[in-house]
């Protein structure tokens, strides 16, 4: 049987929605862990925020505390949790909003060292953690046979130093190039690196 909702503040973690259904119910943290099946730590951790409760463990402790598994889950994560998800490494990177540029301008840009905001005819926001970014469409004739014509490099160019097979953009006699690195300088097409690609995004 269900017993109403304790009172929580609003923004609370599934941690301290675990440890206010406990007292609302007269329950010590050993006395919830017996019910569990788990060790007093374990939930004292979970309160704490060391760590959350797996799926399988909120609908026992629903269960245990007599509270619905949505109210339970419906708690915010805990930091320390949040810190360790797939997530959270991208979501710590700062937005960067990156210049797009003609091939042409691309080119300018680094022989006259130009700022790139000046020749920018667009701008599209990328998460990335630091570097020097512009972003270029090139020509068909420009890129490798499996990459569609229509596709924006994001180039960083203060890589210079790319690892065998990235893809980089070289500056030649002709223009911009991409292709991939190979680890003898030259062999990828000649020219020097303008920089690495770090993302690629198609537009159609």
């Amino acid at each position: 049987m269900l017993h109403s909702v304790p009172d929580v503040e609003e923004g609370a973690t599934i941690g301290q929605r675990i440890r206010a259904a406990r007292k609302a119910l007269g329950l010590n943290q050993g006395a919830l862990a017996d019910r569990l099946g788990v060790t007093q730590p374990t939930v004292a951790n979970w309160e704490a925020g060391v760590h959350d409760p797996r799926q399988l463990m909120l609908a026992k402790l629903s269960e245990a505390l007599s509270v619905s598994l949505g109210w339970l889950a419906g708690g915010e994560r805990s930091e320390l949790e949040a810190d360790r998800s797939a997530a959270a490494p991208y979501l710590r990177r700062p937005m960067q909003h990156v210049p797009v540029l003609t091939a042409a301008s691309a080119a300018r840009v680094v022989r006259q060292n130009i700022d790139p905001h000046r020749a920018a005819t667009d701008y599209i926001p990328i998460t990335y953690g630091g570097g020097e970014l512009i972003a270029v469409f090139l020509p068909k004739t420009a890129v490798p046979g499996d990459i569609a014509p229509d596709t924006l490099f994001v180039i960083d160019m203060a890589r210079k130093a790319p690892l065998p097979g990235e893809l980089v953009i070289l500056r030649t006699d002709t223009g911009l190039l991409a292709s991939a690195w190979e680890r003898t300088p030259g062999a990828a097409g000649g020219g020097n690196i303008l920089g690495t690609v770090v993302a690629s995004i198609r537009f159609h």
